[in-house]
């Protein structure tokens, strides 16, 4: 008999938001790191070509969206386009990742 393992299946953020959702400020991500520490809090499913990811870095919180959509005109850098929001506070992040997940926020 096996061990029961924890599920690694994350929510799914719905393919069509809720009329007039709260509009998110995406910035095109670096490959750097915000700081030297960062965590991943929660993230959605691995099964759609859009990941989010509720991440903490040095007491910010911020969410990041990797868009994994194959890439149709051979330009390998947008073949995973990473976009991340502004940093927050713990409770706004907390917040804007719950609308994000019933969406509520884009």
């Amino acid at each position: 008999m096996g061990v029961a393992l924890p599920s690694v299946h994350g929510p799914h953020v719905p393919q069509h938001p809720q009329p007039q959702p709260e509009k998110l400020h995406w910035r095109l991500g670096t490959s750097t790191n915000r700081c030297t520490r960062e965590r991943v809090i929660s993230h959605t499913c691995e099964c759609r070509t859009v990941l989010f990811e509720l991440r903490a870095a040095g007491g910010v919180y911020y969410i990041r969206r990797t868009d994994r959509t194959s890439d149709p005109v051979g330009l390998a850098f947008l073949a995973r386009a990473v976009w991340e929001t502004e940093g927050y506070l713990h409770r706004r992040a907390l917040e804007v990742w719950d609308r994000l997940l019933v969406g509520l926020a884009v």
